[in-house]
């Protein structure tokens, strides 16, 4: 996606993670809010897979971080893949 703030997780083999807080300026992948100096912005990441193997992801980040990189959050939307 175009001109867009990202989150993204990476979940590893071993039930270890990595969540992004990335803007993309194109069709390329994303750039990470730090690399382009920004902020990371997502508090108290926590991830685990529970009993029907299904992953369970949560994060807090503030309706607006004053983020360069950061939409303003005004309707939160799921995306699951």
């Amino acid at each position: 996606m175009k001109n867009t703030d990202m989150n993204i997780l990476e979940i590893y083999p071993n039930n270890t993670f990595k969540l992004y807080d990335s803007y993309s300026f194109g069709y390329e992948k994303p750039k990470d809010d730090l690399e382009l100096g920004g902020n990371y912005d997502l508090l108290s990441p926590s991830f685990q897979i529970d009993k029907d193997n299904f992953a369970n992801v949560s994060f807090y980040r503030l309706y607006n971080t004053n983020d360069k990189y950061d939409s303003i959050v005004k309707n939160v939307y799921y995306i699951f893949f």
